[in-house]
């Protein structure tokens, strides 16, 4: 009898060990998916700022860009209405007077050199939006 009762209690003792050794077993491997979670969910939230940081700095690029763009066109159109627009005004205003006067070959003769030199402005002037305009791009 107390032999078989110590059979018995091996018996209980190596099932026993076969369960602590699986449960050992199991909460390993859960300690490694638990690691190998956090590790997905930090690798997850670093790739999260690091999009929102690229978006941001695209973003801002986009605005700048836009702002330098807006005072291009504001400096180009300031050109063009006050310095190109003038000459032509001045080109428009002597061949008015030209054509207005009682000997258009006198009037000429006294205003070509006006005329002339107000058309090497505007040329002047063309030259210079087409030099901004290439530096622009």
């Amino acid at each position: 009898m107390t032999r078989l009762v110590e059979v018995n209690t091996i018996a209980a003792r190596l099932k026993l060990d076969d369960m602590q050794s699986s449960y050992i077993l199991r909460e390993e491997g859960f300690k490694w998916e638990q690691l190998w979670l956090i590790f997905s969910v930090v690798t997850i939230g670093l790739v999260l700022i690091v999009a929102a940081i690229l978006y941001r700095s695209i973003r801002q690029k986009r605005y700048f860009e836009k702002l330098l763009y807006d005072s291009q066109r504001d400096e180009l159109s300031f050109i063009n209405s006050h310095e190109a627009r003038r000459h032509l005004s001045n080109i428009l205003g002597i061949i008015d007077t030209i054509s207005h006067s009682g000997d258009k070959h006198k009037g000429y003769l006294e205003a070509g050199a006006h005329l002339l030199k107000t058309a090497e402005a505007l040329d002047s002037s063309i030259r210079h939006i087409a030099d901004k305009l290439n530096d622009k791009h």
